[in-house]
């Protein structure tokens, strides 16, 4: 679908999955032109070059910046999966972005979200608080009952 950049997207990650990162890479740089930060993002986790890869970086993070003061709920949970790639999007950390995901969807992938970001800034308290307040979850989702089934909690 020419112009539908999360098609593009996912088309990239397959191809770089597959091992054609040349191409994948390819197609992130023609998607570069639209507002949205997802092309950047992904093409700056296959950029080898520091700079060039800062530089994506940057331009997915003032992307995200403008998506959230636009719709900020509807994209919490893209701008927490940059933070946790990339770092802060506009000073926001990992942290209060899992924090204030959490408060507007307390919902399986927010919790896996906000796990992540526990066990990024090596907070095991944290990791299992929130473990224990997503067991209600775990039976219907199994992408995060995995997860939970991995946490080592008291």
């Amino acid at each position: 679908v020419p112009g539908f950049v999360r098609a593009a997207v996912h088309l990239a990650e397959l191809e770089a999955e597959r091992g054609d990162v040349a191409s994948a890479r390819a197609r992130l740089t023609k998607a570069l032109a639209s507002e949205d930060p997802e092309p950047a993002s992904r093409l700056a986790s296959l950029t080898p070059e520091a700079p060039l890869r800062a530089e994506l970086v940057a331009l997915a993070g003032e992307h995200y910046g403008v998506l959230l003061a636009r719709h900020r709920a509807a994209f919490l949970d893209h701008a927490l999966e940059f933070a946790l790639a990339h770092g802060p999007v506009h000073g926001e950390d990992a942290s209060s972005l899992a924090e204030e995901l959490l408060a507007a969807r307390p919902n399986p992938r927010s919790y896996r979200l906000a796990l992540a970001a526990a066990e990024a800034r090596g907070d095991q308290r944290g990791t299992c608080a929130l473990a224990r307040a997503a067991q209600p979850l775990r039976a219907t989702h199994p992408l995060l009952a995995a997860e939970l089934a991995t946490q080592d909690c008291p």
